[in-house]
């Protein structure tokens, strides 16, 4: 486990060597905390097909449509009661969270459960998300824009999971829950 989340895994030959060893630990293998595993084998690496994939990301490229799914299976999982995006998202972001949490609220002025940060993210919004205890999904982490807020997030955090992909990036802020980085393949 890599102590920063951009550190050494932002070099390529790295992510090829240690492919193995995130493949594994996306399946659940080496994962002790009971809630980082029914997190990653329920809502990472879940292999059913839910109601909703046919209709998030018709028309989209894939990666796309893996990130609506993957955001589905948070919201589903978490259910948030308010939800925030910042930076540029897709629009159909609020398609994927209301079909997992219908009762959830869209919101700008309160503070959210689950936040959404997209390149251009405020950084100050996702930090006060993660200390309040919320949630952040980060999107597009194939920038270097959004390696870097996810590397002061985990910085300036003491408490929280961060559940690291290629592509995207789910950090939970809960108190209760010890800080760690999950590398994955997502």
């Amino acid at each position: 486990m890599d102590s920063s989340p951009t550190g050494s895994s932002s070099n390529w030959v790295h992510r090829i060597l240690s492919a193995p060893r995130r493949m594994a630990r996306s399946k659940g293998f080496g994962i002790h905390s009971p809630f980082a595993y029914t997190f990653v084998r329920h809502v990472v690496n879940q292999p059913c097909t839910y109601y909703i994939y046919s209709e998030l990301g018709a028309g989209m490229p894939r990666a796309s449509r893996r990130m609506l799914r993957l955001l589905f299976r948070t919201s589903l999982f978490l259910r948030p009661d308010i939800v925030a995006t910042t930076g540029s998202v897709p629009p159909e972001t609020s398609h994927a969270i209301l079909g997992g949490t219908p009762h959830a609220r869209i919101s700008t002025g309160q503070q959210p459960d689950l936040l959404v940060a997209g390149p251009g993210a405020d950084c100050r919004q996702t930090l006060e998300c993660l200390h309040s205890g919320g949630t952040v999904f980060l999107t597009s982490m194939h920038s270097n824009a959004m390696q870097q807020l996810t590397e002061h997030l985990w910085q300036h955090t003491e408490c929280g999971m961060l559940f690291k992909g290629n592509g995207n990036a789910i950090f939970i802020g809960k108190k209760t829950l010890p800080h760690q980085l999950f590398d994955l393949w997502m």
